[in-house]
């Protein structure tokens, strides 16, 4: 089993836990524990579900919506009895969607930014998927290569030593950029890299960004610009950068 079928799984699974005892979850929840991105978008779902959870919980019909359709249904000159369950079920559906909305639109919207760090920031702190899983970083290169995206040429020698999980491509402005994902202590730390000659008004000195536990480090050379993303904080990334807190 690999992460991605592992996820398909993990995604009916229970936020109450209901189903820690079921065998079919058994081989996806041991991979969950081995694998720390996948531990992470687990982790992110099921705070997600119980979120979701919690809400459904307080929807409750109109006041007097089910004596309503009843009478609809009495001075209808088609009485079909089965139609009663199907208009409570509607009806129950639109107030559902209606209470979740907020919650149904923080899942689906766009990731975006005003700036590449902004907007690495902002897609690293969101559940997403890698497209290629490798320790093996020469593979996650090749992978990159044949995908046509930036490749990381020359990385900090404390960042070049961790272990990799995997890539992928996302799109910013127009521009293709890649991101690779690495662990370090059970932490993940996730580096973007765009083209220069896409974004040529970012800085190539060091800057430094936090929000709340998450924190980030960008900076460039004359053909690659880089942003480091982690919730480990601004001292760890600072320190996989610099080799110094």
């Amino acid at each position: 089993m690999n992460p991605d079928q592992a996820k398909f799984i993990l995604s009916a699974y229970r936020a109450n836990g209901r189903d820690a005892d079921d065998p079919a979850f058994a081989e996806a929840l041991k991979l969950a524990d081995t694998e720390p991105h996948l531990k992470q978008w687990f982790g992110q779902q099921q705070a997600f579900d119980a979120a979701f959870g919690e809400k459904l919980a307080t929807v409750a019909p109109p006041a007097g919506l089910r004596e309503s359709i009843l009478a609809g249904v009495k001075v209808s000159s088609r009485k079909v009895w089965w139609r009663q369950p199907r208009l409570l079920a509607i009806a129950a559906a639109i107030a559902i969607l209606a209470a979740l909305s907020p919650l149904v639109w923080w899942a689906a919207a766009p990731v975006g930014g005003k700036t590449l760090p902004e907007y690495a920031m902002n897609y690293a702190s969101r559940p997403f998927m890698l497209m290629e899983h490798s320790k093996d970083m020469p593979k996650l290169k090749a992978w990159l290569v044949s995908n046509d995206a930036p490749l990381p040429h020359s990385l900090p020698s404390e960042l070049a030593q961790l272990e990799s999980l995997g890539c992928k491509t996302v799109i910013y402005q127009g521009k293709k950029v890649s991101l690779v994902c690495f662990d370090k202590d059970g932490k993940e730390y996730h580096l973007f890299v765009a083209r220069r000659a896409d974004f040529p008004d970012l800085a190539k000195s060091l800057a430094m960004q936090s929000r709340g536990s998450w924190g980030s480090a960008s900076w460039g050379d004359s053909e690659m610009q880089y942003v480091l993303v982690s919730v480990a904080g601004p001292d760890a990334v600072r320190k996989l950068v610099t080799g110094s807190t």
